[in-house]
C-alpha cells in the first residue's frame, strides 16, 4: 500500500516545496539484503493558494503549494525486514529519492507497526538508480527445469517458487 500522508504548514517563510508536486513511496530492505519493489506512490500532495495573479509579468501567484511540511506515515513490515526506505519523486522530473533509510533494530520498532517521518525537501537526497525505478517485483524461481528468453524477459517453465527466508 501507499503511505499515508498528513501535509501541514511549519510556521516558516521557508517553503522548499512551493513549486512542487511531490509524491512518496517505500520500500523494504528483507534480512537477505534483496529490496522489494517500491510501494504505490501517494497522490501529489499540492494545495494551491488563494486566486492571485501578478498582473505585471502575468504570473499565477495563487499556483504555490500552502504546504511546507508533510508527515509521511508506514508500516514497518514483517519479521523478515530489517530497513525501510522512505522515497519520493517529484512529478515532471527524472529520479525517485530516498529521504531517509531506518534500520528497524536501531529505531526498536517492532514488526507491522506504523511509523512516520517529516518531509520538507530542504536537505539533499541519494537518488535510487534507474533500474530500481520501473521494478515491479522480483519473481525468481527456487528451480526451474525450462529457461528461455523472449524479447528482453527471461522466462522460465515448469518451475518451482517460493523461497522461505528462514531457510534460505
Amino acid at each position: 500500500y501507499a503511505p499515508t500522508v498528513t501535509p501541514a504548514f511549519r510556521g516558516s517563510n521557508e517553503n522548499y516545496m512551493e513549486d512542487k508536486f511531490i509524491s512518496f513511496a517505500y520500500r523494504y530492505r528483507y534480512k537477505d539484503g534483496e529490496y522489494s519493489a517500491l510501494s504505490a506512490f501517494t497522490d501529489a500532495v499540492f494545495e494551491p493558494g488563494d486566486f492571485q495573479i501578478d498582473y505585471g509579468n502575468y504570473d499565477m501567484i495563487g499556483m504555490r503549494n500552502s504546504y511546507n511540511l508533510v508527515n509521511v506515515s508506514f508500516n514497518t513490515g514483517s519479521k523478515h525486514v530489517d530497513e525501510i526506505d522512505v522515497c519520493f519523486k517529484i512529478h515532471g522530473r527524472p529520479g525517485i529519492f530516498i529521504i531517509e533509510r531506518f534500520n528497524k533494530d536501531d529505531q526498536g520498532w517492532g514488526n507491522g507497526s506504523n511509523q512516520s517521518v517529516d518531509f520538507n525537501n530542504k536537505k539533499i537526497y541519494t537518488a535510487l538508480p534507474s533500474s530500481e525505478i520501473v521494478r515491479s517485483f522480483d519473481n525468481v524461481p527456487r528451480y526451474a527445469k525450462a529457461q528461455t528468453s523472449m524479447g528482453n524477459r527471461i522466462m522460465y517453465g515448469n518451475y518451482k517458487d517460493g523461497y522461505d527466508i528462514d531457510t534460505v
